[in-house]
């Protein structure tokens, strides 16, 4: 039995986009879009796939699945084959690789991804809660304390209130005309 490749090689892909319209969904988060994606690109974060939003993907077009790396997109893959989708590809290399060819992506913004943010923000602070804690005044531990409990809670329950804080910033706004 022949094994049909489920993936198409990133430069394949943007020499037939070339040629053809395609249809390519972009699986990354909304702030990792915004920074850098595949002109014509659909966002749909996987999330929203593994939770069943699927009604603005059409069915009878061949689908082009990207990520950052092709990991969510491979996922993505699987579960929309489960739900019927039986034309999907996943760019293999995703947009890391598609940014290797000069003028092949959108780069809209040059800002950290938001969880690249969380993490040097819930970094520093429990540094400095622990540098504090030996300068200053032992009690400061509790900041590390704290920030570790909120990184616990953000990873069990999915919400992270660090990460709305960080979103409603300035230099997070996304600009609209």
């Amino acid at each position: 039995m022949e094994t049909i490749s489920k993936t198409i090689r990133a430069q394949d892909f943007l020499q037939l986009k070339q040629k053809d319209s395609c249809t390519i969904l972009d699986v990354r988060n909304p702030d990792e879009f915004s920074a850098c994606h595949l002109p014509g690109a659909i966002n749909l974060p996987l999330d929203s796939i593994e939770k069943g939003l699927l009604s603005i993907i059409p069915r009878d077009k061949t689908l082009y699945l990207i990520c950052q790396s092709g990991v969510r997109s491979e996922r993505a893959r699987k579960i929309l084959e489960g739900q019927g989708f039986s034309n999907t590809l996943c760019i293999e290399g995703g947009i890391s690789e598609c940014s290797k060819v000069p003028g092949a992506v959108v780069k809209i913004s040059s800002r950290l991804p938001l969880m690249r943010q969380v993490q040097i923000a819930a970094g520093s602070l429990v540094v400095l809660g622990i540098l504090l804690s030996k300068i200053v005044h032992p009690a400061f531990l509790f900041l590390s304390l704290f920030v570790g409990t909120g990184l616990v809670f953000a990873g069990v329950s999915g919400f992270c209130g660090m990460a709305i804080l960080l979103e409603k910033m300035p230099w997070n706004r996304i600009e609209t005309d």
